[in-house]
């Protein structure tokens, strides 16, 4: 990384700024993260992050809105078994010690109970391009919270 850095081209001097705000942990503040509900989550990972941005930020006042389309981003990423919404354990061949040779699928009843309901998550997370700007970071804040109790029907707890 440190050569890197050194390089006089210009091209590659976007990349070596990147990898200095990384190294020097100069990175965008987190604002919040939020686990989007199976039910809903086609209708949510179907928005572009622009668009997701604009529906949270939609949840805020007229100049908290503009704030947070200029210094804001929302982000979306899922988290699987490799399979989708499908149970990787389903598909597996299992082999016994007294027959090493032929592959088998177990039964519902004789896999482990400890089995998740669900395989696959979605994540919606927002962040803020100035680190230090607490003004913006109570808006989105509160904007994120106001999404998530109307979009995605969650109360506070």
């Amino acid at each position: 990384v440190i050569d890197f850095l050194a390089v006089e081209d210009a091209s590659l001097r976007p990349a070596a700024e990147l990898l200095e705000h990384v190294r020097c942990r100069k990175l965008h503040k987190h604002v919040g993260e939020v686990v989007v509900p199976p039910l809903k989550r086609d209708d949510i990972c179907a928005l572009s992050d622009d668009d997701l941005l604009r529906t949270i930020a939609r949840h805020s006042t007229p100049a908290g809105r503009q704030a947070l389309l200029e210094g804001a981003y929302a982000s979306k990423f899922d988290i699987t078994f490799g399979m989708g919404d499908n149970n990787p354990v389903e598909r597996v061949f299992f082999y016994l010690r007294s027959d090493d040779a032929v592959g088998r699928v177990l039964k519902g009843s004789q896999v482990s109970t400890f089995v998740p309901r669900h395989f696959a998550e979605s994540y919606v997370r927002l962040f803020l391009r100035d680190r230090d700007d607490s003004e913006l970071f109570d808006v989105a804040s509160s904007a994120l919270q106001a999404w998530e109790r109307a979009v995605l029907g969650r109360v506070e707890s």
